[in-house]
C-alpha cells in the first residue's frame, strides 16, 4: 500500500472507530443457547422520562461542552447522562446552523458505528434463540455456493467478523479507485472524503461478494485485530439470512421494537425526518453543510443507522441492566470480552462489536464510537458504576477531534463522583 493510500485508508476507518478516549475487565459469564427472547419493555421505571440523575450538575458538563460549539467545533450537540436514579439530555448550540433550534432528547442524529453494537446484541439474540452457532463459518448463512476466504484451511466465522479479527480490510479497495496515488490537483479534500464514504450508499452488495471470492488473507484467523466496516456488513447480511427476514426488519423485531426505539431506523420516517438535525463537516475546508449519505440495505449494519438521545438511552439502559428487558441476555453476551484488541498502552477486549476496557479497580467500560462525514457520536458506561453517556453531534471531523474524549472526561468524573 503506498503512502498517502495507507494514511488515507487509516482515516475512513477512523471514521468509523474513532478514538477510545482515555478510558473495562473481563466477565465471566457463560450460557447456553436455545433461550427464547419475548418482546416487550416493562413499563414504569424511573428511565421512562427525563429526571433523576443527579450524579453531575449540568454546569459541569456545560463547562466541557460548551465550549466546543462557541469556538465552531461543532453546530450542535446533545449529551445524554444516566445513573441509576435516571437520565437527562441537555441540548447545545443548533439543530441547523441560524435556526436558533437546541437539541434535545427527540432529536434525530446519525450514530454512525454506533449501529455495530445493535449488530452484536443481534448476534447473540439469534444465537440464543438457536438461529445461528457464533464459531459456524459465514458461508453457512451466505448464499450457497459464496466463496469466503480462508488461511491454512481456517475459514472465517461470524465470531470473527464481530469482533474484527477475521483477517478482512475495512471495505473493498474499489471505494479508493481514483485515489490511490493521492488527492488529484484541484480536487477538494473534503468532497474527496465524501465521494469515497458515499459508497456506503452506492457500492451493491453483489459486488462486495464478488470482491470477497477473490480476496487473498495475508494472516491467520482470529490471531489480530483490525477494523473491518465489510465484515460488520456481512454480519448483518448472515444475520438477515439466518433468521429469513431482511436487516431492517429483523431489527425492529428483535431490538428496536421490543425497547421502544420509535425514532430508530435505517431510513427516517417522515416524522423522524421533521426532527432531525442538518449534517456538517468540518474537514478539507471551512465549515459547510454536509452531502446526504444513505446507507444502502448491505451497509446499514456497519454505521447506517438513525437515533434519538431518547432512544439511545433505551438502549443504553438496557445494556447497563438498569431497565428490565427479555433483551437482558443477549446484552449480557454481547458485551463479554471476546477477543484482545489492544494490549499497549490501554488493554483493551473486543466484545460483539464493543470495545471494552478495564479499569484499575476492576471493573469496567464499554463503549463505542461512531463517526460518518456529518455526524459524530459516542456511547461509553460502566455497568458495575451504573454511570453512562452519550453524545451525539450533526458536525464531522474525520481528522480532527471526536466526541469520545469528551464522553470519557464526563464519564470518569461520574465514577469517581
Amino acid at each position: 500500500m503506498k503512502g498517502w493510500y495507507a494514511g488515507f485508508c487509516l482515516l475512513v476507518i477512523m471514521a468509523f472507530t474513532a478514538g477510545c478516549g482515555n478510558l473495562t475487565g473481563k466477565s465471566s459469564m457463560t450460557t447456553e443457547p436455545g433461550a427464547s427472547v419475548a418482546t416487550g419493555l416493562d413499563p414504569g421505571t424511573r428511565y421512562d422520562k427525563a429526571g433523576g440523575f443527579h450524579t453531575l450538575a449540568r454546569e459541569e458538563v456545560d463547562a466541557l461542552i460548551g465550549p466546543l460549539v462557541r469556538n465552531g467545533t461543532y453546530v450542535g450537540m446533545a449529551v445524554a447522562v444516566i445513573d441509576e436514579d435516571g437520565y437527562d439530555v441537555w441540548g447545545y448550540g443548533e439543530t441547523k446552523l441560524n435556526s436558533s433550534e437546541v437539541p434535545d432528547e427527540n432529536t434525530v442524529f446519525g450514530i454512525g458505528s454506533v449501529t455495530k453494537p445493535f449488530n452484536g446484541v443481534l448476534l447473540a439474540d439469534s444465537y440464543l434463540r438457536g438461529k445461528i452457532s457464533l464459531t459456524a463459518p459465514v458461508s453457512t448463512y451466505l448464499t450457497p455456493g459464496q466463496i469466503v476466504p480462508s488461511y491454512d484451511l481456517r475459514k472465517i466465522t461470524l465470531i470473527d467478523l464481530a469482533t474484527h479479527t477475521s483477517g478482512l480490510p475495512a471495505v473493498p479497495d474499489a471505494f479508493f479507485e481514483g485515489y490511490s496515488e493521492g488527492i488529484p490537483a484541484g480536487k477538494n479534500t473534503g468532497d474527496v472524503y465524501e465521494e469515497i464514504m458515499g459508497h456506503y450508499g452506492t457500492y451493491p452488495s453483489d459486488e462486495v461478494y464478488a470482491w470477497l471470492g477473490e480476496v487473498n488473507l495475508t494472516r491467520s484467523i482470529g490471531s489480530t485485530w483490525e477494523y473491518s466496516n465489510v465484515g460488520a456488513a456481512i454480519l448483518g447480511d448472515a444475520l438477515a439470512r439466518a433468521n429469513n427476514q431482511g436487516y431492517p426488519d429483523l431489527l425492529k423485531e428483535r431490538i428496536t421494537g421490543p425497547l421502544g426505539m420509535n425514532s430508530t431506523a435505517g431510513i427516517m420516517t417522515p416524522d423522524m425526518a421533521a426532527r432531525a438535525v442538518t449534517g456538517y463537516r468540518n474537514y478539507g475546508g471551512p465549515l459547510s453543510e454536509a452531502r446526504k449519505l444513505q446507507f444502502n440495505a448491505f451497509w446499514l449494519p456497519g454505521g447506517g443507522l438513525y437515533s434519538t438521545p431518547r432512544d439511545m438511552v433505551r438502549f443504553t439502559t438496557t445494556a447497563m441492566g438498569l431497565t428490565p428487558s427479555p433483551l437482558s441476555e443477549a446484552f449480557t453476551i454481547s458485551m463479554l470480552p471476546f477477543a484482545m484488541r489492544e494490549v499497549s498502552p490501554q488493554t483493551m477486549y473486543q466484545g460483539l462489536q464493543w470495545d471494552i476496557v478495564p479499569l484499575p479497580d476492576g471493573t469496567e467500560v464499554v463503549m463505542k464510537s461512531g463517526e460518518t462525514s456529518a455526524f459524530q457520536t459516542q456511547i461509553a458506561f460502566s455497568p458495575q458504576h451504573r454511570k453512562g453517556v452519550i453524545i451525539f453531534t450533526n458536525t464531522a471531523t474525520i481528522t480532527g477531534p471526536h466526541v469520545s474524549s469528551e464522553a470519557s472526561d464526563i464519564l470518569l468524573e461520574m465514577i469517581m463522583k
